[in-house]
């Protein structure tokens, strides 16, 4: 039987953080339960497509997954329960944020089965904390780690953000410090991104603030890499570090190309070499109440872009393509033209087994990935 990964997107949100371009809404009374039941209709409506495969990863993402109270989301690995057989060892993870993290509902989290936890740090600096409109501070992020280890959580994640507006190497570094002093079994550092209309976006726009310099972002990226292997931690992926057998095995199945499938609002999903996206939230509600399945764009990926996709997925990885795998002859005489122009640019390693990203080319990723596409 396949295997596959499951991704829910709980839309929630106490407010909304300045960068933050993923779909998300206020909870108001209501909608929540609303919502979940409608999750459940979906997961009931595509119950084919998780009927002959087995569930290895469950992800809780958002949003604020972590506001909603375990009896709710409960409702819904349930339902996966009753349509789907899962693996005995399934990483279930739930995203938090510190300010949520209450030990009362996360001993239920923990009872309803997630085992992996995702914990929002993004900086241990208050100043960027404001600046990012984060709602915690860090003193709470320190209580909320500490809350979950009592708890009995032990494979937790702490996402930091390196490159935040108005921070120096000295300022990131007390960051990292700091996290790596709570000895998460995985770490996530994202270079701050500046999405179209965003708050951070139109700051940037009518100048109010300077995005850091390619120079810094450089050595930070340098000095995130030799730190966190000092303390034992992996790079095994662009933005993400963990302790060996710690990675995240949810992220891997998508940078590996395996399937998986999105529930609720503006999720996503790839299967049978089909990507699918669903409605964003009043329309997903609209939809699966007259019992349709909630897709607003579907597109079936030719041969030669599946290859292409799963290529550049696999290049996010430290160990790169593998040359055994991936024939070069057998993509376009145009794609082999711009690997080699990346080469000569110096922005990708080949040798005689792999394809992987020179540390310059991990810093131009984006571009690399755009020119790839």
């Amino acid at each position: 039987m396949k295997s596959i990964s499951v991704y829910i997107h709980i839309p929630f949100c106490i407010k909304k953080c300045s960068y933050c371009s993923f779909y998300s809404i206020r909870a108001q009374s209501g909608i929540v339960e609303k919502y979940v039941d409608a999750v459940v209709g979906e997961i009931n409506l595509r119950k084919e497509l998780l009927s002959h495969r087995k569930i290895k990863t469950v992800y809780f993402g958002g949003g604020t997954p972590s506001l909603l109270n375990p009896h709710i989301l409960e409702k819904i690995i349930e339902t996966l329960h009753q349509v789907s057989s899962f693996h005995e060892d399934a990483e279930i993870t739930l995203e938090v944020n510190p300010e949520t993290v209450e030990e009362g509902k996360f001993y239920g989290f923990r009872r309803m089965g997630i085992n992996r936890i995702s914990l929002g740090a993004q900086s241990f600096n208050d100043r960027s904390l404001k600046l990012l409109k984060r709602v915690h501070d860090s003193a709470k992020i320190k209580r909320a780690f500490e809350r979950l280890r009592k708890i009995g959580f032990e494979n937790i994640n702490i996402d930091v953000i390196m490159g935040i507006p108005s921070e120096g190497k000295r300022d990131f570094l007390h960051t990292l410090e700091e996290t790596v002093k709570l000895n998460p079994e995985h770490i996530s550092v994202y270079s701050l991104e500046y999405h179209k209309n965003t708050p951070l976006y139109l700051d940037i726009m009518d100048g109010k603030i300077t995005p850091i310099s390619k120079e810094l972002e450089r050595v930070l990226y340098f000095e995130t890499l030799e730190l966190l292997k000092r303390r034992g931690y992996i790079h095994y992926e662009i933005s993400n570090y963990s302790k060996p057998g710690k990675e995240s095995r949810h992220n891997l199945n998508y940078w590996l190309g395996g399937e998986y499938i999105g529930f609720g609002a503006s999720s996503v999903s790839y299967f049978n070499g089909m990507w699918t996206k669903n409605e964003e939230i009043y329309s997903f509600l609209e939809k699966v109440n007259r019992g349709i399945i909630p897709i607003k764009r579907m597109e079936i990926l030719s041969k030669d872009k599946r290859k292409r996709m799963l290529f550049i997925l696999n290049l996010r990885l430290a160990e790169g393509v593998s040359l055994e795998e991936y024939r070069l002859h057998d993509f376009s005489p145009n794609f082999i033209e711009k690997l080699k122009t990346l080469q000569r640019m110096g922005l990708i390693i080949k040798d005689t087994e792999t394809i992987r990203l020179s540390d310059e080319g991990i810093i131009l990723s984006n571009e690399v990935f755009s020119l790839l596409i």
